[in-house]
């Protein structure tokens, strides 16, 4: 299975993306929409509620709610291209409802980190190939 998006200016410090799906959305570097340092951690906090549900299910756990927060770190100096812009300091807030004990809600969390692909890219390097036009 194979994904993409395409970003394409739409105004001074905005961008329009286009999901291979055809979804489209705007970011902005300005604070007037999200910023994509935010699709990230959003992106994060989705696919670990979708994978905690899928889980549960597939292993028969019971779970009635869940909700993910998940903040980051980006220091803005480091924009002006003196240090290598990083998102740090993820934390990833889990609260699960349901009326299992805690020890198997562990268990699931653990599995979870395990099988959920934000999640596992973002552990890791990914190599990241650069196909460069100029027209």
């Amino acid at each position: 299975m194979r994904f993409g998006a395409t970003a394409t200016t739409s105004a001074a410090g905005r961008a329009e993306i286009e999901l291979a799906r055809g979804r489209r959305f705007e970011v902005a570097s300005d604070g007037t929409l999200a910023s994509p340092v935010e699709f990230l951690l959003g992106a994060l906090a989705s696919c670990q509620v979708l994978t905690y549900q899928h889980v549960a299910e597939a292993q028969n756990v019971p779970l009635d709610s869940v909700t993910v927060r998940v903040e980051g770190s980006l220091d803005p100096a480091t924009l002006d291209g003196a240090a290598r812009p990083c998102v740090s300091d993820v934390v990833v807030h889990v609260e699960l409802r349901g009326p299992s004990t805690p020890e198997r809600y562990e268990q699931l969390a653990n599995e979870v980190d395990r099988r959920c692909p934000v999640h596992a890219t973002l552990e890791r390097d990914v190599a990241i190939t650069r196909q460069l036009a100029v027209v």
